[in-house]
This record gives C-alpha cells, structure tokens and sequence, in this order.
C-alpha cells in the first residue's frame, strides 16, 4: 500500500512522461484547444504567412494558409485521438508500431531536432529579432535576449503540461488581440480592404500548391506530436477535436496577420525572409509587437523543449523535469 500511494506523486512529478494520465487529471476539451493552439502561434508562422505573398496575391495567400492548415488539422485529428484514448505521449505511444528500440529512436530524434536543435534556432531567432526591433538597449542585445528568453521558454517546460496551459491562457487571447491590432493596422496603411485584397506580389509567381507545400511544412511536426497534449483530454473525441481545431485557428490567423503586416508595411526582405518586426514598427505597433513577439515566441519553443524532453524520458531513466533543464541549457 505505502509503494502504491507513492507512484501517482512520482509520475505526477514527471508529468506522467511515460505512463498515461489518470482520468482525474484529464483537461476540458477548451483547455485542449487553447493548449494546442499555443501550439502554433509563433513568430515563424507569422512570417511564414509573410513569406506566403512574396510569390501570391493576399487572396490567394489565405487560401493557401486555410487548405494547408486544414491538411494539418486532418491528419493531428488522429493523432490528438489516439493520445486522448491511451494517455500516453507520441513516443511511448509509437512503442506499439516500432516497438522498444524504434520508439527509443524516434524519443532521440524528437530530442535532437525539437528539444535541443529547434528550440536553440527559435531561441537564436528570438534573440536576433529582439535586438531588431530595440537597437542599442542592452536586455536587447542578442546574447542577453538569448539568456532571459530561454530562461522563460524552460521554465513552463520544467513545470510541465500545467505551465504550458497556464501560459498558453494568458498567451493565445494577448497575441489574438495584439494581431487583429496588426492586421487593422495593416488595413488602414493600405488605404482599404480593396488595396489589400488586390495587392500583387513583386517576387517569382507562386502557385497555390506550393504556398499549401510551405504552410504544411511549417508545422508537420507539431501536428504528429498531438498526443503530448491530447493525453490530458477527457474524452477522445475532445482529445482529436480540441488539438485539431486550435491548432488550424492559431495558425491561420498567424498566417494570415503575417501576410497582411508584410503587404501594408511593404519593408526590405532580410536575405529571404520577410522582416515582421520592421513591418510591425512600421505599422505602429511599437511596444505592442514587443509583447506579440515574446508570447508568440515562448508559447511555442517551450513546447519544442516539453516534446523533445518527453521523447528523451522515453529512452533514459531521468526524470523529466532535468531532461528538461540540460536540453534547454545546451540549447
């Protein structure tokens, strides 16, 4: 009875890494989809949608950014299933296709690409962008902006899938709010709806293919790793559902924020991709594109931590939360 007593406290403590989540500490399906649509919501999606109208028309960019997400959100629907249905994450849950050794691979993948690879890239972006849009201050300065921004990112990592819903509640409405400020603004630079529904690009024609191929490429990803959330859904239906829904609402309204901000500011490409935060400065966004840049930011590359630290736990006995802190550190 006393080991019995002791074991939910210990996976408790590590998040329930790799065992399924107990029926009492399952989610609402709308804590799910605020989650996942935190999930998505980030500065590379805005300025993927950005990238979109280099070679489209703004048109042509939304419906690019609705099929491609929609694909995204088809697909996530059986994953964000099969976690809600076993309470398990994407790793543990690939033991039953791959086996041990296949799924200890694939937990290694997730840990070098997502946990340590993409989250040091998202945290260098991150940095890079910071210092853009605030020259000369020193919290600014890509290497201190490095330093508190990933602090922020691993700290709701380490405390787990609470951290990040916790954020993800006080994230999605602030970056919701702040990009129909964007997109508003972006607007009324145009002049009209008209001016910007009819802008042209100026780059290399694109088709709506592969526009479609960029969006999806964004985020595949992300939408294979719905388990990691959805094993905190109630129900399966909230599960696949709740995953699928915010996670194609969060992305197309970064996308599509981003196309409108890049057309109306009309501002020089940085080498090849569009340069958002001069956009949001040049709509007058100002400190406003500060706070969209941090949330947006932090809402996801924690995840890209929290998704390779479980895939890591899959494979070595450490507990989760100092998976967490070595990844996010070498990061």
């Amino acid at each position: 009875m006393e080991n019995n007593s002791k074991k939910p406290s210990y996976t408790n403590a590590d998040d329930f890494a790799v065992t399924s989540v107990p029926e009492n500490k399952r989610k609402s399906i709308f804590n799910i989809t605020i989650t996942s649509c935190a999930w998505i919501i980030s500065l590379s999606t805005i300025v993927t949608g950005g990238a979109l109208i280099q070679g489209l028309n703004f048109a042509h960019a939304v419906l690019a950014a609705v099929l491609g997400m929609l694909i995204l959100a088809v697909y996530g629907f059986f994953q964000g299933v099969m976690g809600a249905k076993y309470g398990i994450s994407t790793t543990v849950l690939a033991r039953q296709a791959f086996g041990r050794y296949g799924s200890g691979l694939f937990g290694i993948i997730l840990a070098l690409t997502l946990g340590i690879g993409w989250f040091g890239w998202q945290v260098a972006f991150f940095g890079t962008t910071i210092s853009e849009m605030f020259p000369g201050v020193w919290l600014a300065k890509p290497e201190v902006a490095i330093v508190w921004g990933g602090i922020l990112m691993i700290l709701t990592a380490f405390i787990g899938y609470r951290g990040l819903a916790a954020l993800s509640f006080i994230a999605v409405p602030l970056v919701v709010i702040f990009s129909i400020w964007g997109i508003v603004s972006a607007v009324n630079y145009s002049g009209s709806w008209h001016n910007l529904l009819t802008f042209h690009p100026t780059g290399d024609p694109m088709t709506i293919f592969a526009g479609i191929t960029i969006v999806v490429g964004n985020a595949a990803l992300g939408a294979v790793v719905f388990p990691d959330v959805t094993r905190y859904a109630k129900g399966v239906v909230s599960g696949g559902i709740g995953a699928s829904v915010g996670y194609f609402l969060g992305g197309v309204f970064c996308l599509v924020a981003g196309a409108a901000m890049a057309i109306a500011a009309n501002v020089p490409d940085i080498g090849s991709t569009p340069n958002i935060p001069a956009a949001m400065s040049k709509l007058g966004l100002g400190f406003l594109a500060f706070f969209i840049i941090v949330f947006a930011q932090w809402t996801t590359n924690d995840n890209n931590l929290y998704t390779g630290s479980l895939g890591l736990r899959n494979v070595v006995n450490i507990p989760k939360k100092a998976l967490v802190a070595i990844m996010g550190v070498i990061g």
